[in-house]
């Protein structure tokens, strides 16, 4: 058996503040996240007890006398996969009643149960809330993410980065699953995310709902797989299966419930009434959407346009896993009118923020990747703090940072000082390359020189101009350090000469 894959979880953090004022704390995620090794590592020190109702002896006690149960637990305990016990929530909020005292009880479960609003309710007030997702890559790297604070504010630093290239494929096909990513090689990574979601079919949607043909669901999920990061349409979904769209509704909700689906809703706003309302579809993990489809890494890397809509949807993961130990609530939409202007993630901070950010797979980011931005910004008014296109883009035509913008300087792209230049971004770091020959002020000037509404034979000309301004600063430096700087009476190194 390999050994577990133990990294610091961020979130950590906020389980330990949260322990520290609420009677019950539940950390809720799919199966082999890394919650009962969190709540264990959190708890265990803290003199916490363990109690897992995965065990049929501590199951049957909590379901046949769940009050009796309750209050016969330690002082302070984990209940783990809680969700397999649902009258444990009633007994709990009667103890909780009678003894508020925080962290008593610390929960797991892999059943989100705020989509079970009798079970939410009964512990309102009572009980926090942490969504644990499978490992982040800052995670896996043990190296703290700062993109979700340089987003909102509008800055990102000047520096150097390492482009991804091949292995960006490679981070998407294994996902974050901790089990998986033991597994050295890629077909036995592959193995375990296909038996992971077949265990979990039989396992805790059987749990939940009584399906008389639980065969569809695997069907159904990898159908949805083929369709992640699209907007939803119940109706496509509903065809292969000869199944009526309310079953298929239902058939959906239960593997959103047991977190291998994500529905992204739309934003609305006052300013524009020509925007799409549908949600879109995200697979929990890209390995598991990977696995699902048949993908490795070779196979993926030569199907551009499935690697664009599974790139989208690893970086929409990935922003997510952020969010969840960031320090104020971030809300996930996705932005999209009917002129098909789009923005991929649409992250709301509070009631002020709105930034966007749009994933691009292709081989070169152009001033038409920033249409949808243009838009979010013109919905959002006041409230836009940046948006950003990240790709994975070997060449950048001219900038890809739409920074924050001033009243009184709206129409340009730059509104305040900035430390860019070119700006490079990859997938899980913003990058900003300085320009190496005209340094950061001539490549702000020429951005700066560039309306959001320019047509394409202005874009043109600036391009144009921006080379020669190029040319000639390259001619300039050359003759000023011959003329000056070169020694009177030499030419130079002589070039070799071949035999």
């Amino acid at each position: 058996m390999s050994a577990p894959l133990l990294r610091r979880r961020f979130a950590s953090a906020r389980l330990v503040e949260a322990l520290s004022d609420t009677p019950v704390v539940l950390i809720h995620g799919p199966r082999q996240c890394g919650k009962t090794t969190l709540a264990r590592t959190v708890g265990e020190v803290r003199g916490y007890a363990y109690h897992n109702l995965d065990d049929f002896v501590v199951l049957a006690s909590a379901m046949a006398d769940p009050a009796g149960f309750v209050a016969n637990l330690p002082e302070r305990v984990i209940l783990d996969q809680v969700q397999r016990a649902p009258g444990l929530f009633t007994a709990l909020k009667s103890e909780v009643n009678r003894r508020r005292t925080p962290g008593r009880f610390l929960l797991t479960g892999s059943a989100n149960v705020l989509l079970r609003p009798t079970l939410a309710d009964s512990l309102a007030g009572r009980m926090g809330i942490l969504r644990l997702h499978p490992l982040a890559q800052c995670e896996l790297a043990g190296r703290a993410p700062s993109f979700l604070a340089a987003l909102f504010a509008g800055r990102f630093k000047t520096r150097a980065y390492v482009r991804l290239g091949a292995r960006l494929v490679e981070r998407v096909v294994a996902g974050g699953y901790p089990a998986a990513l033991v597994r050295a090689a890629p077909r036995r990574r592959a193995s375990w995310y296909r038996d992971y979601v077949e265990a979990l079919v039989q396992r805790d949607v059987r749990d939940l709902a009584r399906i008389s043909s639980l065969d569809v669901l695997p069907r159904l999920l990898a159908f949805a797989a083929a369709q992640t990061a699209r907007l939803m349409n119940v109706s496509d979904l509903a065809g292969p299966f000869h199944l009526s769209r309310p079953t298929i509704r239902d058939y959906l909700t239960l593997l959103e419930r047991v977190f291998l689906l994500d529905v992204l809703p739309p934003w609305h706003s006052n300013r524009l009434s020509r925007l799409v309302k549908a949600p879109k579809v995200h697979v929990g993990d890209s390995g598991v959407a990977c696995a699902l489809l048949g993908l490795d890494a070779e196979a993926l890397r030569q199907d551009r346009s499935t690697f664009g809509f599974l790139l989208e949807t690893f970086v929409f993961q990935e922003r997510r896993r952020q969010a969840s130990w960031h320090e104020k609530e971030i809300r996930f939409h996705h932005f999209r009118d009917r002129d098909d202007a789009e923005v991929d993630i649409l992250l709301e901070r509070g009631a002020n923020e709105v930034a966007g950010v749009e994933v691009k797979a292709g081989s070169t980011i152009t001033l038409a990747d920033f249409r949808g931005l243009r838009k979010l910004r013109d919905a959002a008014g006041e409230r836009f703090s940046a948006g950003v296109v990240l790709g994975s883009a070997a060449s950048i035509a001219l900038v890809v940072v739409l920074a924050r913008w001033a009243r009184n300087r709206g129409s340009r792209w730059f509104s305040e000082p900035l430390q860019t230049g070119v700006v490079v971004c990859t997938i899980g770091q913003c990058i900003v390359v300085p320009d190496l020959i005209l340094g950061d002020f001539c490549t702000v000037v020429v951005a700066s020189w560039l309306p959001e509404d320019v047509g394409f034979g202005r874009f043109l000309l600036t391009t144009l101009a921006y080379g020669a301004m190029r040319i000639v600063v390259a001619f300039v430096t050359g003759f000023v350090l011959r003329e000056f700087f070169w020694p009177k009476g030499t030419e130079g190194p002589a070039p070799e000469r071949s035999e």
